[in-house]
């Protein structure tokens, strides 16, 4: 039962506290799954154009071949164009936000649209005479429906601009000829197109849905099961990012090492039940304190706590370290074998603007040597870590 509860909390922890590592669990979704659209158009863009030299090369006897080149030449133009632009999003995704996704998508579902209507455009300027030439190039138009749909899987949307564009106007073109196989070949591709939009609908739901699991499940193990706080991986993980982050920017950064005051003696007098409770409010303190979307608080030890602040000065962090004290001192958790006869915490600090040329190492040791002298002068108290940054 007592594993039960706990892993109950732990799940409502990711879905409802503000330390989990998406913020946004359809976010993190989405975000995949344009990456993994973009990370398909080489694939792509390569059978674009090898399937317009097979077209190119298949109906050279029998059309206008400076219409053949001209059709082949903006095949390969837009292909490259796209190709282009998925190397230039995968450079730049991992720093792009989530308002500049959308932009990115509309992008992408366009220039798909564009290229799939050169392809529809066959039928206009490319539409042979000869049925058997019209049953190849109908069997090839098919196969870039079928391969647009096993890459596109990840977002149902796009795949009707990918589909559309190329059945519409076979099926148009082949029940304007009027002949038998024709009006044959007219209800095939519309049968074959139906059956692949219901079929993409399906896979991009079970895509959708096993992502959302693993994103789940990569969540959970980042998150400490008793308190629901970020565990030592996660607060690495988020330091290293805010730290690049705030080099890049030149902002201050705050780091605070938290340690329980005579938490064995608490064990001891209370027992291990208690003592987990006793923790578990004390994240409950450091959540309700350090609550900005961009705080992170972590468990990265027994009784070991932390608490980043990005964008803080050292006035700043100092504010937050005095709130956890006294927000924890007004739950007056009895603490019979301490001298302050309450639980307690001793508090480390570290602020300053790091530089290309500090280590995040160092800052976290400075921290916690701070944290090292508030225990030697007395515990229940705060220190701050000399200032070499600026």
């Amino acid at each position: 039962p007592l594993n039960l509860a706990v892993n109950l909390m732990s799940l409502s922890t990711l879905l409802e506290s503000p330390v989990r590592p998406v913020s946004d669990q359809r976010d993190a979704v989405y975000r995949e799954a344009l990456v993994l659209l973009y990370r398909g158009m080489p694939n792509a863009m390569l059978g674009h154009m090898i399937s317009s030299c097979f077209v190119i090369y298949a109906l050279w006897p029998v059309m206008d071949n400076q219409h053949l080149l001209v059709w082949g030449f903006v095949v390969w133009a837009v292909a490259l164009l796209r190709g282009a632009g998925a190397w230039r999003f995968l450079h730049l995704w991992p720093h792009l936000d989530m308002l500049a996704l959308p932009a990115w998508q509309y992008g992408f579902v366009l220039m798909t649209l564009v290229q799939t209507s050169l392809w529809g455009s066959v039928t206009v300027f490319l539409w042979p005479e000869a049925l058997t030439y019209k049953a190849l190039l109908v069997a090839v138009l098919i196969g870039i429906v079928a391969a647009g749909g096993v890459m596109l899987a990840v977002q149902r949307q796009s795949f009707w601009f990918y589909c559309l564009p190329i059945a519409v106007p076979v099926i148009v073109a082949l029940l304007l000829d009027g002949g038998r196989l024709e009006r044959v070949m007219a209800a095939l591709v519309l049968l074959f197109s139906l059956l692949m939009l219901v079929s993409v609908h399906r896979l991009t739901n079970i895509f959708l849905d096993g992502l959302d699991v693993r994103f789940k499940m990569q969540a959970l193990s980042r998150i400490d099961a008793l308190t629901g706080l970020q565990n030592r991986r996660c607060f690495d993980e988020s330091f290293s990012d805010t730290w690049h982050q705030s080099v890049r920017a030149g902002q201050s950064l705050g780091l605070l090492l938290l340690d329980v005051d005579f938490f064995k003696q608490y064990n001891d007098h209370s027992g291990h039940l208690r003592g987990d409770e006793a923790l578990r409010q004390l994240a409950t303190v450091m959540r309700k304190v350090a609550s900005r979307s961009t705080d992170s608080c972590a468990r990265i030890g027994g009784e070991e706590f932390a608490v980043i602040v990005p964008a803080t000065d050292l006035q700043g962090a100092r504010l937050v370290a005095g709130q956890i004290i006294e927000q924890l001192a007004a739950e007056r958790i009895v603490h019979s074998g301490s001298p302050f006869g309450m639980l307690t915490v001793s508090i480390g600090i570290k602020a300053g603007v790091p530089s290309r040329h500090d280590t995040r190492e160092s800052f976290i040791d400075a921290a916690d040597q701070a944290l090292y002298r508030a225990k030697a002068a007395g515990r229940n108290r705060i220190e701050i870590a000399a200032d070499k940054f600026g």
